[in-house]
């Protein structure tokens, strides 16, 4: 997607965190538009919009439950003063597991 980078600095351990959550940053510093554009996404990816320094931000963001999703932004983000504004779905078309296969043929 996108070139930018994401405000949020996520740490060895913040990611093994999300893992561990089930949850997958997949796009740092995407937008709307990006995800609407974008062809072949699963659909577990949520765009998740949040404010930093008094900027808003989005990143795309792989997970079964939002609430997951919420979960480690919100944690991330209290301790920066920022916040979540939104957790938006229903960009992808392809079921997860699907996706997860097609990524694998890729690799080979």
């Amino acid at each position: 997607m996108s070139n930018e980078t994401s405000i949020l600095e996520w740490t060895g351990k913040d990611l093994e965190e999300a893992k561990r959550r089930e949850v997958l940053i997949f796009f740092h510093g995407t937008s709307h538009e990006e995800m609407i554009e974008g062809k072949g996404l699963p659909n577990d990816l949520h765009l998740v919009e949040y404010e930093l320094d008094g900027k808003t931000h989005f990143d795309g963001v792989r997970s079964y439950k939002m609430a997951n999703i919420f979960d480690i932004y919100h944690d991330k983000l209290k301790s920066l003063g920022g916040k979540v504004i939104s957790i938006l779905s229903g960009y992808g078309s392809i079921k997860p597991n699907m996706f997860n296969l097609q990524e694998k043929e890729k690799k080979k």
